[in-house]
């Protein structure tokens, strides 16, 4: 399925890959709620779960980023991603917690292509700095 985990996202930094892994599992957890019509209260606490995970996953690559001592230009922009996102999500889990709207495949969509381009294109340059470093 399109939020399967791949291979090809793996960075090889075993810590964050594990919690990378674990977000495509708790996508593929919600598209099965939104797929069977589960309970609403279901889906609130969620969406609750999975910011408090993204909430930490990010907590703790960001301090990784700072521990290898990743260029500061790099470590902002990396995090301002990661505020970007935890906006977002928390915007949809307001709406839904105000309205009571219905979740739609829409919003794995806009799940796995955040995280796929993150881990690809932003997630990559830890891995990169690292080579850089000790190669």
């Amino acid at each position: 399925m399109f939020y399967d985990w791949k291979d090809e996202y793996l960075i090889g930094i075993a810590s964050i890959d594990h919690q990378h892994q674990k977000l495509f599992m708790m996508v593929k957890v919600l598209h099965g709620y939104i797929e069977s019509g589960d309970t609403a209260l279901v889906m609130k606490n969620f969406l609750k779960e999975l910011i408090t995970y993204t909430e930490t996953h990010f907590s703790d690559e960001e301090k990784y980023m700072k521990e290898i001592g990743l260029p500061e230009n790099l470590y902002q922009q990396h995090a301002a991603e990661h505020i970007d996102l935890m906006n977002q999500v928390k915007a949809i889990k307001t709406d839904y917690d105000s309205a009571h709207k219905v979740f739609t495949p829409k919003l794995i969509n806009f799940l796995v292509d955040w995280l796929r381009n993150h881990i690809v294109h932003t997630d990559t340059k830890i891995s990169q700095f690292l080579s850089k470093r000790t190669g």
